[in-house]
């Protein structure tokens, strides 16, 4: 009994020391209303960027159905022109393949954009300006050195993509981005892909465009490739302490590097959740509210996805719904938030 009273006599001295001290701070530093929430700020890393893989063909040529078995694979050059000429007679057609080693990337990767660019820098016989130029994915394996009319791949029927000659010499860009994504993926073999000009001419100087080859260094074709990260966060802003039947206020943001929209899943401890919800913009405040109805120690769990689906590792966020009344209190909760040897010397002398 005596050991008892000794225990709480004890306890009553150092929570009168602990709360005079943090009175004290109160009445230096924060407002009333900070005393009844405690929040941990997002650290955000501003310099977060959308990450860019470059990549130059490995094999690159030019084939001409009027010379059938001619390799033109050491040119410094591109050809593009449509098969038919004057009258509809046919025969008349370059087209041009090329193809790039992205192997290194990871088969996990989120590929956001996939662009082929090719640097247009002449044409013959009439201007093209304005001309769809089409890409089409090669079937089969070739070799730049060996790449004749004859000997050239079979492709695929459905277009990949296509562009429009510029009115001015300069970049012309292809949006090849579910391709890669699938040669990423391997479900489809990458071989690279056939440039060419399906529009039908059917007169005399057939339109003749010219692109720069890899052999031409300064404007050599790339492909560019930007990668999808995922969104930082989930961040968790809210009370860390509590009373049971009461609601209480949390919010939830996440910044995503590339500005997508993001989803969030959140569970709040105590068989309860919020599935996916969203979407909502990067760095976007989602405030939600949540009472505990029975006293204990609570973990907020969530986590973050973007529009792809790219997920961050999942958050923790401890909320303690007190076993003793003096933590009911909202100005002694503050100092048992930040001494939690107080909470435990309560629960041993309960």
């Amino acid at each position: 009994m005596k050991d008892k009273i000794f225990r709480k006599c004890l306890l009553l001295g150092i929570i009168i020391l602990f709360f005079g001290a943090g009175i004290i701070q109160c009445i230096g530093g924060s407002k009333f209303s900070n005393i009844l929430k405690f929040e941990k700020e997002p650290i955000y890393q501003e310099d977060s960027y959308l990450e860019t893989l470059t990549f130059y063909p490995t094999d690159d040529a030019f084939i001409k159905h009027s010379k059938p078995n001619a390799n033109y694979g050491d040119f410094a050059e591109l050809h593009v022109c449509n098969d038919y000429g004057g009258g509809g007679s046919s025969g008349f057609a370059q087209d041009s393949l090329i193809r790039f080693d992205i192997s290194s990337i990871s088969s996990e990767s989120i590929i956001v954009s996939a662009m082929l660019n090719l640097y247009y820098f002449k044409w013959i016989d009439t201007q093209p300006n304005g001309r769809t130029i089409r890409a089409y994915r090669a079937k089969d394996n070739w070799n730049e050195d060996t790449v004749t009319w004859n000997n050239q791949p079979e492709y695929e029927l459905q277009m990949s993509a296509y562009a429009q000659i510029p009115v001015y010499y300069g970049w012309t860009t292809w949006d090849l981005t579910e391709e890669v994504q699938e040669f990423v993926n391997d479900e489809k073999s990458n071989y690279g892909w056939k440039i060419t000009d399906k529009t039908f001419w059917g007169d005399y100087d057939i339109p003749v465009s010219y692109f720069y080859s890899k052999e031409n260094e300064k404007s050599s074709p790339y492909l560019e490739i930007d990668l999808n990260d995922a969104p930082q966060g989930p961040f968790i802003v809210g009370p860390t302490t509590g009373s049971p039947g009461i609601e209480y206020e949390y919010s939830f943001y996440a910044f995503d590097p590339e500005g997508h929209d993001v989803y969030f899943w959140i569970k709040w401890g105590d068989d309860t959740q919020e599935y996916w919800i969203g979407p909502y913009e990067s760095g976007e405040q989602v405030t939600l509210n949540h009472t505990w109805n029975e006293e204990n120690n609570y973990i907020i769990t969530t986590i973050a996805k973007d529009i792809y689906n790219f997920e961050t590792d999942w958050q923790f966020f401890e909320v303690i719904i007190p076993r003793h009344r003096l933590l009911t209190n909202p100005i002694l909760s503050r100092f048992f938030n930040q001494f939690p040897l107080l909470q435990r010397l309560l629960d041993f002398i309960k």
